[in-house]
């Protein structure tokens, strides 16, 4: 299971568990939030969609949650 809003690389086997916000192949770095936002508004412009203001607290609810 991959988390929301990873980025998974590196050699070998990722873990079969991927924390929300992983960074790397472990899971154990975690993206700063704000950075992991500019992507998704990126990824998301590219569609030629918006992220809106409740995806985007929505984000940072499970970022807190998971995070602390």
């Amino acid at each position: 299971v991959v988390g929301a809003l990873c980025n998974v690389f590196g050699d070998g086997t990722p873990s079969r568990h991927i924390r929300h916000f992983s960074w790397g192949q472990t899971g154990e770095a975690c993206q700063e939030l704000e950075k992991a936002l500019s992507t998704c508004r990126k990824v998301m412009a590219r569609r030629n969609q918006e992220l809106s203001e409740g995806e985007e607290q929505r984000i940072r609810a499970l970022f807190a949650k998971e995070h602390g």
